[in-house]
């Protein structure tokens, strides 16, 4: 959290915190990313953390969906908006887990090849 926190004040990520009625469910650290020699940037989920007691939930604050699942929709959909007039070819994260694959893949995302632990998701353009 800390990091994360670092990151965000030093204007290197954007952090945002899901609260609901006033308990902190989770959070998560985005940043743009860009591979050196590439024109083409990449929306870096660089933290997405879901405290315990909320994972595998389903929430009804969220229309029933898990934290994680809100949280990574809200960043589809943010790159999807700032892909009209920034040129955001993906989103890209490291997983933490092995046992995280099914989730994001179910949405949308697939391996990076030669990168462990990396997933993408492209952008339609």
């Amino acid at each position: 959290m800390k990091r994360a926190a670092k990151l965000a004040s030093n204007n290197h990520a954007r952090l945002h915190v899901l609260s609901i009625d006033g308990i902190d469910h989770g959070f998560v650290t985005v940043g743009i990313h860009q591979h050196k020699n590439q024109k083409q940037f990449h929306l870096h989920v660089i933290y997405l953390f879901v405290s315990n007691q909320f994972r595998k939930n389903k929430i009804s604050e969220l229309e029933g969906l898990q934290a994680s699942e809100y949280m990574i929709g809200n960043i589809i959909a943010h790159a999807l908006e700032l892909s009209t007039f920034f040129p955001i070819s993906s989103i890209v994260l490291e997983t933490a887990s092995d046992k995280l694959y099914p989730l994001y893949e179910s949405l949308g995302f697939s391996k990076v090849p030669d990168m462990t632990d990396w997933m993408s998701l492209p952008l339609p353009h």
